[in-house]
């Protein structure tokens, strides 16, 4: 009996790895049931089966208003068999009659700004205030120091802060960070509704400071919806970003007796805890699903830490057929966004140790980067001149935006493909910076070449080393492992023959065998 199920991402019309994932999740319950895609923007279908390249024909699509409180998914989840919630870090009880949860990886319900640090004489006392992000924050960033990066048109946070003794306000410090070709932007405060005073102008180079006053209550504290609009709008790319515009601080100011003694001007800031809204509601959120669905080993260890809770992996589903061998050369490819920041790919020091290589005496070998870029992004576009400043002189070759067909030839003729996601990063501090699966070694795998990882996370469970591929946790040990392939040709072979094998355990067949196992039960097949 066919079941009707509907499947939910907010990004779907950011077709990135998320979007994959749940494409290739439609595609394979479509094939026994009635599927529906949920989302908020209208994404046309021969686009999305282009970027996804899958057959979504039998797969309906359908759009409803975006709400931050998630109450039109809600009510649209309730007449289905089958609800699967596949958006990241959007929390909510759905309504159908069974639910499951993709864990791409775990929120962390703890995850705060905390306040600045000051000598306890100058602390103030009793004063406890807490910032809930309410929408409009990017749930992709980690959020470190005081900041705040948010991204969509309007931003709201709601804020508690003391009354008295005396009355605090609360102060925000703006600026633009990713305004559209660097033009400055007027941005609208208000407060439960109310505008306050003028609008500000954001730029790129300025920090901004308003504070706000929020409304009295009875019971002696003060508390309100802070919204942040502006009409400025970017290209669509990088995760979500389909409006990038600034970044925020908090603090509150309480002016102390002895604020004259300060430098004139001077406030003296109390703590603030910004937390994010599904901090509060996540245990009933997670116990509304049946089944918890982390994408790897990986993102499953930090659900069991984060959310005390344990799930049923379902790894993402790679076109491994599509990438078949070709005639190999002494080639190294490494495949992913050229973007700056923690969470990149690691290119320059892969360059840097290619260059090593070189420099040693490799010859006859070129190293070949894939990935795309955000061109119109000013810190993207830098980012890229670093790395062919780079690799100036020596034979490495870039392939920006690089199409689907040019992807298979690389793939084909590379011998040797690298990854490097993780390295210089602390998994106990920031696991999330960490690759959560890696779809790109399984196509390296597929292709035949010998995959050579950093050991942690995703890939490592991936890529099994000695067996389908090498890891590497430093430079030395990349270039040495590097070097093992290509002079025991024994060796790759058999790393070659590890990797063809272990790339089946990721495809569509074997996704849809565990999608099957793990989601038939709940609909009764």
């Amino acid at each position: 009996m066919r079941k009707q199920i509907l499947i939910y991402d907010r990004w779907l019309h950011v077709l990135g790895g998320g979007e994959r994932y749940v494409g290739e999740l439609a595609a394979a319950l479509g094939r026994t049931h009635d599927v529906t895609l949920l989302t908020h923007r209208a994404v046309d279908r021969a686009t999305l089966e282009r970027a996804l390249q899958l057959d979504l024909g039998r797969v309906g699509l359908v759009t409803v208003p975006y709400r931050s409180d998630n109450r039109a998914v809600m009510a649209a989840s309730e007449p289905f068999d089958l609800f699967v919630n596949g958006s990241h870090r959007d929390f909510f009880v759905p309504r159908a009659r069974t639910n499951a949860l993709v864990v791409y990886f775990p929120a962390d319900p703890l995850s705060a700004v905390p306040p600045l640090e000051y000598p306890r004489w100058l602390r103030p006392r009793r004063l406890l205030q807490r910032v809930w992000i309410e929408d409009g924050f990017s749930p992709i960033e980690r959020v470190q120091g005081r900041e705040a990066r948010w991204i969509g048109r309007t931003a709201r946070l709601r804020a508690e802060l003391p009354s008295r003794p005396p009355r605090a306000r609360l102060r925000l410090v703006l600026r633009g960070s990713r305004l559209v070709e660097g033009q400055p932007t007027r941005l609208r405060i208000t407060v439960d509704g109310r505008p306050q005073r003028d609008d500000i102008v954001l730029t790129r180079d300025r920090w901004v400071s308003r504070r706000v006053t929020l409304p009295l209550l009875g019971n002696g504290r003060q508390t309100g919806e802070v919204a942040l609009e502006t009409a400025a709008t970017a290209p669509l790319g990088d995760h979500e970003r389909e409006v990038a515009i600034a970044e925020l601080w908090l603090e509150s100011g309480l002016r102390l007796p002895f604020e004259r003694w300060l430098q004139r001007g001077r406030v003296a800031h109390g703590p603030i805890a910004m937390v994010r809204e599904p901090a509060r509601e996540l245990p009933r959120v997670l116990d509304a699903h049946q089944v918890l669905l982390p994408i790897s080993e990986y993102a499953r260890y930090w659900m069991q830490r984060l959310w005390l809770r344990d799930g049923a992996v379902l790894y993402p589903a790679a076109a491994v057929d599509e990438f078949p061998p070709l005639a190999k050369r002494p080639q190294i490819l490494s495949v992913g966004r050229f973007f700056p920041g923690q969470h990149n790919k690691k290119h320059l020091p892969m360059i840097q140790a290619f260059k090593r290589l070189i420099d040693e005496g490799l010859r006859g070998w070129e190293y070949h980067l894939a990935g795309g870029l955000k061109a119109e992004d000013p810190g993207h576009a830098a980012y890229l001149r670093r790395l062919t400043d780079e690799a100036r002189g020596y034979p490495i070759r870039f392939h920006v935006n690089a199409s689907i067909r040019t992807l298979r030839e690389l793939y084909g003729a590379c011998r040797i493909f690298w990854h490097g996601s993780g390295f210089g990063e602390d998994p106990a501090l920031a696991p999330e910076l960490f690759e959560h699966f890696g779809i790109t070694p399984v196509e390296a795998m597929a292709a035949g070449s010998v995959p050579i990882v950093f050991g942690a996370a995703g890939p490592a469970e991936v890529v099994r080393d000695g067996e389908s591929g090498l890891h590497w946790r430093t430079l030395d040990e990349l270039r040495a492992a590097t070097c093992r392939v290509i002079d025991h040709p024994m060796l790759e072979r058999r790393l070659v023959l590890g990797a063809r094998a272990r790339c089946r355990d990721f495809s569509r067949s074997a996704f849809e065998s565990r999608v099957q196992e793990l989601l038939g039960p709940l609909l009764g097949c």
